[in-house]
């Protein structure tokens, strides 16, 4: 997991939100950034936290992974039901979420993307 820039390992949540309003300062409104960390109640799942600049407010997904070894499936708990993407592999599961970023409504089209 480590050779993701994204990745920032065991981060609370209240240091997450501080370290993406750090990212924020001096980028367009419209910039997006996140970062992918452990999530401190569980040792299998992970929270994706991320922020409009503009909006200056911090969302949290939980990550859940499932399976172990060569047979795990990650998929985001915020989806909705019926709607599910489930991936093998965490880096295409931050793809998707990228481009599905392009038409949440909180962000303009283009934005910039900051780890």
């Amino acid at each position: 997991m480590t050779i993701y820039q994204w990745y920032h390992g065991p981060l609370g949540r209240d240091d997450a939100d501080a370290r993406l309003r750090d990212q924020c300062q001096g980028q367009p409104g419209h910039s997006i950034v996140f970062l992918v960390r452990d999530k401190s109640t569980s040792d299998r799942d992970l929270v994706l936290s991320w922020m409009v600049a503009q909006k200056q407010v911090v969302t949290h997904f939980v990550i859940k992974m499932m399976g172990a070894g060569d047979n795990k499936t990650y998929f985001l708990d915020a989806e909705i039901p019926g709607k599910t993407f489930y991936f093998t592999h965490i880096g295409d599961l931050i793809d998707h979420f990228k481009v599905s970023l392009c038409f949440h409504p909180q962000a303009t089209v283009p934005f910039t993307t900051i780890y």
